[in-house]
């Protein structure tokens, strides 16, 4: 088989468009949606004194909390990938899955420009009322495994951007790839939202927007590299790399 249609082996290209990714919509989009969370967390942390010493530990175990939860979210998508993979040729199932993941992607990419309404019904979803009750009563907390706990609550929280990257987890082929996925973009978001909890200048609401729009375009170039990988699979046209980078 042509390594290019392997989805196990994602090219390093994608996984700096994940990271990428989740920097970029850590600035503008999760800034604005779990910016209040952090900064409540935060607060409740230094009330307790220490300072911004004092946060370094929490702030630690709520990152660590939220991307496990991530790399749960890449796993189960992962396992969807693998489960339909196996019901036929595998060329032909890993087209077909690269192809709906990219779609799937497309749409939430489109919606987070204000195009299609999918972000809304996704962050809209039951799920989200009863996370944010977990997550108020986390807040406070004073554990570490409270800490770990508020991380992990957030990161279950429905949000258009993670169910995005975590559709296209599940053409990554395996469950360990799907996880690492999901890691990657989570990596990405740590950066800002660590600068924001240490109490950084919040950015201003034109230039969160600039860098949401950004983070968007970043997530419907995944799309399309996902379904040119999808159709090169099945034959519509042949891969296309650059020396070791693999483009699609």
């Amino acid at each position: 088989m042509d390594p290019c249609c392997n989805t196990t082996a994602s090219p390093p290209l994608q996984w700096a468009l994940l990271f990428s990714t989740g920097f970029l919509i850590s600035l503008g989009h999760c800034a604005g949606m779990c910016g209040p969370i952090i900064a409540a967390f935060s607060a409740a942390r230094r009330s307790g004194g220490g300072g911004a010493r004092g946060l370094i530990i929490p702030t630690t175990l709520y990152h660590a909390g939220r991307i496990s939860s991530y790399a749960i979210l890449g796993a189960l998508f992962g396992v969807a990938g693998t489960v339909v993979g196996a019901l036929g040729p595998t060329r032909i199932f890993q087209g077909v899955i690269a192809l709906l993941a990219g779609g799937t992607m497309l749409a939430i990419g489109f919606s987070l420009l204000g195009a299609l309404p999918v972000k809304r019904w996704i962050e809209g979803m039951p799920l989200a009322g009863g996370v944010f009750d977990a997550m108020r009563r986390l807040i406070g907390a004073s554990s570490p495994a409270g800490w770990f706990g508020l991380g992990a609550a957030n990161g279950f929280l429905p949000c258009g951007p993670v169910i995005a990257v975590a559709a296209g987890a599940t053409a990554a082929g395996s469950v360990p790839l799907g996880a690492l996925t999901m890691v990657v973009y989570g990596a990405g978001t740590v950066p800002a939202l660590v600068l924001l909890g240490f109490g950084a200048s919040a950015l201003s609401a034109p230039a969160r927007g600039r860098l949401y729009r950004f983070g968007a375009a970043a997530v419907l170039i995944v799309a399309l590299q996902l379904m040119l990988r999808g159709m090169s699979a099945l034959g519509a046209f042949p891969h296309a790399r650059i020396g070791p980078v693999v483009l699609w």
